[in-house]
């Protein structure tokens, strides 16, 4: 397995984790499930880093902000896909 391949797999983890704890957090408003599985256009390592930086370094008291963060970010992502 490459990389490329570790990432999308990686990613798939993250989005499932994702969808499942936004109900948790009640202001997150909640749209249809978070799909932040690359295409060919978008490189599943950048995307990958990018996550891990918005949630390097979550504790209890930012997790909401930090998940609003995320879904901000995996929002435009959904954005330039289409």
């Amino acid at each position: 397995m490459d990389n490329q391949e570790r990432a999308i797999e990686a990613l798939r983890k993250i989005e499932t984790v994702i969808n499942e704890v936004r109900d948790i957090f009640p202001n997150i408003i909640k749209k249809e499930q978070i799909k932040i599985v690359p295409k060919d256009d978008n490189d599943p390592i950048r995307i990958l880093k990018r996550v891990s930086g918005i949630i390097v370094n979550y504790n209890e008291s930012n997790a909401e902000r930090k998940l609003e963060s995320l879904l901000k970010y995996l929002g435009s992502i959904s954005r330039e896909k289409k």
